[in-house]
């Protein structure tokens, strides 16, 4: 996962400081979904894995992660097929949903530099309105919740008061 985050905290860097204060946290620590991505991996070098206990817990949480239903990731992981299909969804939702925040991140930025807050705020919504993985709705939020502020413009360096 970490080679989708440098994208998302570059974009975060670029539309508003408080995504970034928020993904920092969630960047720094190991997730699994690195490990999804490692067995994604595998199985696109046409490598078996073995679904055992540890691979199937993993895949239960990540499911969780990114929006799949107990049921269905239960149903899928009842078959090596099914878990192979589990593990392709989950890193097409993290892959995808990745690319399409940092877009919007970035166009909303840009959006609102020039002067085009509702556009920056449409741009943010749009995301809203498909993206299912929790994680990158909850960046989405906290950028609209920050839209409307005017520009950081920097530290007063008028000489006067605190």
């Amino acid at each position: 996962m970490r080679q989708l985050f440098p994208a998302v905290r570059r974009a975060a860097s670029m539309a508003l400081p408080h995504v970034l204060a928020t993904t920092e946290v969630i960047m720094d620590a190991p997730h699994d979904w690195d490990r999804v991505l490692e067995l994604y991996a595998r199985l696109e070098r046409n490598e078996a894995i073995s679904v055992d206990a540890a691979v199937c817990d993993l895949c239960r949480r990540v499911a969780r992660d990114v929006a799949i239903s107990h049921d269905d990731a239960e149903r899928a992981l009842l078959t090596s097929s099914g878990a192979e299909t589990l593990i392709r969804e989950m890193r097409r939702r993290i892959f995808e949903g990745s690319r399409r925040l940092s877009r919007a991140l970035v166009d909303s930025a840009r959006r609102k530099k020039a002067g085009d807050v509702a556009g920056a705020r449409e741009m943010l919504e749009a995301v809203l309105a498909i993206e299912v993985v929790p994680l990158y709705r909850e960046q989405a939020e906290i950028a609209l919740d920050y839209v409307d502020d005017p520009e950081d413009e920097g530290p007063d360096m008028s000489g006067g008061g605190c």
